[in-house]
């Protein structure tokens, strides 16, 4: 539970002031390694069978395929609408 506890508290705690990636890597990196042990253990918790529903594994399997096409489908969009924003991206 605590890898998901600092899974959660990276995705609320970072924002882009904060050089990244750097040290503060290691936080999401160390949160994210702890949950794979933790779902290779015997002890299934509550938490890693929700992982393994099937909206997550869809989100799985269609995540780096996204991963792979966002940055060429934004830096697109940002030559079409002739502008590079934030809002854009």
């Amino acid at each position: 539970m605590s890898s998901f506890a600092l899974l959660l508290w990276c995705i609320v705690a970072f924002d882009s002031s904060g050089p990244y990636p750097g040290i503060r890597a290691l936080a999401p990196v160390g949160a994210a390694v702890g949950l794979i042990l933790a779902g290779s253990s015997t002890y299934r918790h509550w938490l890693i069978r929700g992982f393994e529903s099937r909206p997550m594994q869809w989100t799985g399997r269609v995540s780096y395929s996204w991963y792979l096409w966002h940055w060429p489908a934004m830096l697109l969009a940002a030559q079409w609408l002739e502008r590079d924003s934030t809002a854009v991206r």
